[in-house]
C-alpha cells in the first residue's frame, strides 16, 4: 500500500460501524490477496499470533466459508465475484464471572479479535496490485496484538481527504455521536455501566487547523498526531497510540476511527 499522507490511492478496504460491531469491505481484489495469503495458517504472521496465550485456533478464509478468523470472528454480510465483500467483526462481550460476581472483560476473544483484525490489516498492507475503485482510501490501519504495556497499540495512517475533512471543524469541536459510540463500546466489553463509570469518559477533540485527538479509558490512553507541524491540507498525516494497553482500549479507539471514517466516506 502507498503512503496514503502523501499520495492518494484507490479504496482497498474500508471501515465502517454496524450493531456493536466493526466492518470493513474488502474490494474483491484486495480481498483474493486476502485468500492467497491467509488460507495458510502456516505462514509466519499467522503462526505468531495464534502463539499469544488464549488466542482461538485460526481459521482460515476461503471462498467456501463465511467465517474466518482466530475464532469465528469475521462474518460475511455481502460478498460477489465483481463486489465489495463486507465482514462483520462482533466486539467482544463482558461476561459474568462467579468468582467476582460481576461482568469482567472477555480477554481470550478480546485477544483473538485483535488477532484476525492484526491478520487482516497486515495482509492488506502488502497489496501493491493496481486496482479500479470508485473511491480513494480514506485510513491505513496497522495494530499489534500482544499482552502487557503497549499490547493493544495501533497507528492509523489518515488521507489527505480525511484531514481536508478535519479542517473544517471548528477549534475545540467534540464529536459527541462517536464519543457516545465509544463509550457505548468501551461498556459493552468491560461491563462498566453509565451509572459505575469511574473513569474519563471518551473523547473525540478536533482542533484547528487540522489535528483531531481521541482518547478511552485509561493512563492518558488515545490516538494522537505524530506532530503538530501545520501542513498543507491536501496532506495526511498519522495517528499515533499512547498508552494503548489492551485490545478493549484498541478496539474502543478503532471503533472511534470507523465512526469518522463514515463520516468522511459520507460527506
Amino acid at each position: 500500500m502507498r503512503n496514503i499522507e502523501w499520495e492518494a490511492e484507490p479504496a482497498k478496504y474500508d471501515l465502517g460501524v454496524g450493531n456493536k460491531a466493526l466492518l470493513v469491505g474488502i474490494h474483491p481484489v484486495a480481498y483474493q490477496h486476502v485468500l492467497s495469503i491467509l488460507s495458510k495458517p502456516e505462514i509466519p504472521l499467522v503462526k505468531s499470533l495464534q502463539s499469544i496465550e488464549g488466542v482461538n485456533q485460526f481459521i482460515s478464509p476461503s471462498e467456501d466459508r463465511q467465517d474466518w478468523g482466530f475464532g469465528s470472528v469475521f462474518h460475511q454480510l455481502t460478498i460477489g465475484q465483481d463486489s465489495w465483500s463486507i465482514w462483520e467483526c462482533d466486539l467482544p462481550k463482558a461476561e459474568f464471572s462467579q468468582q467476582y460476581q460481576k461482568l469482567l472483560p472477555n480477554w481470550p476473544l478480546a485477544f483473538s479479535v485483535s488477532a484476525s483484525l492484526n491478520a487482516l490489516f497486515t495482509t492488506l498492507s502488502i497489496f501493491d496490485e493496481e486496482i479500479s475503485s470508485d473511491c480513494k482510501q480514506l485510513v491505513g490501519v496497522d495494530l499489534r496484538t500482544d499482552k502487557g504495556m503497549h499490547g493493544g497499540s495501533l497507528s492509523v495512517a489518515l488521507s489527505g481527504d480525511f484531514v481536508k475533512w478535519i479542517a473544517t471543524k471548528v477549534d475545540n469541536y467534540s464529536d459527541k455521536q462517536t464519543e457516545i459510540l465509544m463509550d457505548q463500546t468501551y461498556q459493552l466489553m468491560t461491563g462498566r455501566q453509565n451509572e459505575d463509570l469511574t473513569f474519563r469518559h471518551c473523547q473525540v477533540l478536533f482542533r484547528q487547523p487540522q489535528w483531531v485527538n481521541l482518547s478511552c479509558p485509561g493512563d492518558a490512553c488515545g490516538l494522537d498526531p505524530g506532530d503538530y507541524h501545520v501542513k498543507s491540507h491536501q496532506e495526511g498525516y498519522s495517528l499515533y497510540p499512547h498508552n494503548v494497553d489492551s485490545p478493549v482500549q484498541q478496539l474502543t479507539l478503532l471503533m472511534g476511527i470507523a465512526s469518522l471514517h463514515d463520516q468522511v466516506r459520507q460527506k
